[in-house]
């Protein structure tokens, strides 16, 4: 999906399950994709693999639990390349809610945007064998929701590697020491 016309819409508004698999999403003037779920909604389930979510003029990946839902909210991304945007690479927003959000990033490289990984208002973002490089911030947690880290992610080559808290390797893993290289699939 290519948008290089005007508009406000993201690539993808979904609010129940959704399934994406090797798909490039480009050139929106919002968001790639963007999950939030409907009023009334109880859950939402997301897996997105081998996607690439390239400059958009937000998020690439904007997965929202809302102030007015409480509902659970779970994805997952795998092999998914999110490069350029013009906010954050992936965002989990929690909105002080009861909604319940969980998103495991597994083989996710977040390169050149503005923030590559932001946890906001929750618990719910957890990184495995995953990079951020090349951001203004590599990881920010807002409001000290910190997100987990496995010691295989790689948070290097940032104007700022970390916003909101300080990596405690003991807790969350070492990023930045030496580890094999991510080989991530790139969509069609």
């Amino acid at each position: 999906m290519d948008w290089t016309g005007p508009g406000g819409r993201n690539a993808e508004d979904f609010f129940q399950t959704l399934l994406v698999p090797g798909c490039v999403f480009r050139n929106f003037t919002n968001d790639g994709i963007s999950i939030a779920p409907n009023i009334g909604a109880s859950s939402v389930a997301v897996t997105v693999t081998d996607t690439a979510l390239e400059q958009n003029g937000n998020d690439g990946f904007d997965f929202i639990g809302l102030s007015y839902a409480s509902s659970s909210i779970s994805g997952t991304l795998t092999r998914v390349e999110a490069t350029g945007n013009g906010n954050t690479g992936v965002d989990t927003v929690g909105h002080n809610t009861f909604a319940v959000v969980n998103l495991v990033a597994n083989e996710v490289v977040s390169s050149f945007n503005g923030t590559g990984f932001a946890n906001r208002y929750t618990f719910g973002l957890s990184l495995f064998r995953s990079a951020a490089t090349g951001n203004g911030t590599g990881v920010a947690s807002v409001n000290g929701y910190v997100p987990y880290m496995h010691q295989d992610s790689l948070i290097v080559g940032n104007a700022n590697n970390f916003s909101g808290f300080s990596p405690n390797a003991g807790a969350n893993g070492l990023y930045g020491a030496s580890r094999p290289a991510l080989r991530v699939g790139r969509a069609p």
